[in-house]
């Protein structure tokens, strides 16, 4: 990748931004979420590749803060919105509406925070670079670092995991999967085989996560026979999720993951 492509991929991003705040802002629905969380990533992923100098510019290092903190505000948003889908996904009853109608109400409220913060980051400008600011070798050099950065953190991710496995370390674990996904995307047509490889993983790292966090909001509303029965069906979804897992961790670093002790160690955090 040149910098001329790297520019017009700036210039790409910026008007889908602004594209993408408009309709957040109008309708703060699951799907305007959903795009606004992976722009953000994508952004990040973008501008890091800049050099040092432009990087730390103020007008950067304020546009990426500004960044993070819709990104923050979202979190929450996004979990209800999972758990929702996941149910609606399910069955319909009485007990189950009344759980989704609680959820709503507090996305209602998380809302008005989130709309703010993307009228914040719609008023900034988004910074952008011409062709002529980006050298092709410090680009080409910085993508490299990056990237080479991004590989060791997952594999350090993994070994984390490994030793200790929990919720928490498979979160990690997934957002830098995504966050070098989105890097190797920037040129994607040398990445092919590995960014396939990262869309599997960051897929099936998701049906755990998110089952886990339906099981856990679910779990506490009602003990229903209801519930218990979405509660199997997700675990039941986690197993084969679990296998995947093992499959990609055999065949990327030639060791497994002790499923069982992740079992008990995401099982003693939801007590």
């Amino acid at each position: 990748m040149n910098s001329k492509s790297f520019a017009r991929k700036l210039e790409a991003l910026a008007k889908r931004l602004d594209s993408e705040l408009a309709l957040l802002i109008s309708r703060p629905n699951e799907r305007n979420i959903h795009d606004i969380r992976t722009t953000i990533r994508r952004t990040q992923a973008l501008y890091d590749l800049l050099p040092k100098k432009l990087r730390r510019e103020n007008r950067v290092s304020g546009f990426l803060a500004t960044t993070r903190g819709l990104f923050k505000s979202t979190s929450k948003i996004r979990d209800i919105d999972i758990v929702e889908m996941k149910v609606r996904e399910f069955a319909a009853t009485p007990e189950l509406e009344e759980f989704l109608q609680s959820q709503g109400a507090k996305r209602t409220h998380l809302i008005r925070s989130t709309t703010r913060s993307a009228r914040s980051l719609k008023t900034r400008s988004v910074p952008s670079f011409t062709a002529g600011q980006i050298a092709d070798p410090k680009l080409e050099k910085r993508m490299k670092k990056v990237t080479k950065k991004l590989e060791f953190q997952l594999e350090d991710r993994f070994k984390v995991m490994q030793d200790n496995p929990s919720i928490a370390h498979l979160h990690h674990f997934r957002k830098t999967c995504k966050m070098l996904r989105y890097t190797l995307e920037i040129d994607s047509i040398l990445n092919k085989k590995m960014i396939a490889t990262l869309e599997g993983l960051q897929k099936t790292l998701g049906v755990i996560l998110d089952n886990y966090t339906t099981i856990g909001s679910v779990s506490g509303f009602s003990k229903e026979d209801i519930v218990k029965l979405l509660i199997a069906k997700l675990e039941s979804e986690n197993e084969t999720a679990y296998g995947d897992l093992v499959l990609f961790s055999k065949k990327q670093y030639g060791a497994s993951i002790d499923i069982q002790a992740l079992r008990r160690a995401i099982a003693q955090s939801m007590q």
